[in-house]
């Protein structure tokens, strides 16, 4: 049996996607970082997932850049944003269009 990988609301435990909704990047693929690098250790692993396309909970979505709000009425917890140029994840990797959740945001299942 095939089961589906879902992600939920950290808060509410809403499920917001699926693995299969997940934009697959290459970590550290730009040397040049946007953000500036306070003194200490750089990170330099995945913080967030980006979704490929919009999903129904999302909304409208017709500005160049927004939040991202749990779907859930009694939640409503921002989860993440979205930029249609594009967003750097904290590996380096520039990702366009960007629908960013930061894992922090969600539940991930365990793996097994």
């Amino acid at each position: 049996m095939d089961r589906k990988t879902s992600f939920t609301c950290r808060r509410c435990r809403t499920v917001l996607f699926q693995e299969s909704d997940l934009e697959g990047h290459v970590p550290q693929t730009h040397k040049f970082r946007k953000a500036k690098i306070k003194s200490g250790p750089v990170q330099m692993a995945c913080g967030s997932y980006f979704l490929k396309e919009s999903l129904e909970w999302m909304g409208p979505m017709d500005h160049l850049e927004g939040k991202l709000f749990c779907p859930n009425p009694r939640c409503k917890t921002r989860l993440g944003h979205y930029n249609w140029a594009g967003s750097q994840c904290s590996c380096g990797s520039w990702v366009a269009p960007a629908l960013q959740v930061p894992m922090s945001k969600v539940d991930a299942p365990a793996t097994p």
